[in-house]
């Protein structure tokens, strides 16, 4: 078996019911996966925690989480594209400073941001397939970009 030059990239169309993402795929309309996840799990404690701090600072946090992973997610596929270093920036040089070691094991990126749907009938988009300098196998590897404080 030979190694793959590139995968083709679905643009799904992303569309809300209410608070739930779902993807239009050669499927169908499926749920995304944060989707059935968020149905399926306890989140008491994250009720609590907003309710302890108040919701308008608890949306103030998510937002700015949001806000952080953009951008880091932007400077990742921006770096794996031209190999150029971002711009320097007060709150994403930290996050940029833990990843780009890791970004150098990568030998060639395949697909960024693109849609997937199992047969299961839930979909979602990954964050980068590729291969790793250190792969001497012919499956590339899943990558998730995340950007936290703990």
């Amino acid at each position: 078996m030979s190694r793959i030059q590139a995968l083709p990239k679905y643009e799904s169309v992303r569309c809300m019911e209410g608070n739930e993402r779902f993807y239009d795929t050669p499927l169908g309309k499926c749920p995304s996966v944060t989707t059935v996840l968020s149905n399926s799990k306890d989140n008491s404690q994250l009720d609590r925690w907003r309710q302890r701090i108040g919701q308008d600072k608890a949306d103030e946090i998510v937002k700015a989480a949001i806000w952080r992973g953009e951008r880091q997610h932007e400077r990742i596929e921006q770096f794996l594209i031209d190999g150029i270093e971002p711009e320097p920036h007060l709150i994403c040089d930290m996050y940029w400073k833990s990843t780009r070691p890791f970004l150098s094991r990568i030998a060639k990126p395949l697909a960024m941001e693109g849609a997937v749907w199992p047969p299961e009938g839930y979909a979602g988009v990954f964050d980068c397939i590729a291969y790793l300098k250190e792969d001497d196998s012919d499956h590339p590897t899943l990558l998730d970009w995340k950007t936290a404080d703990k």
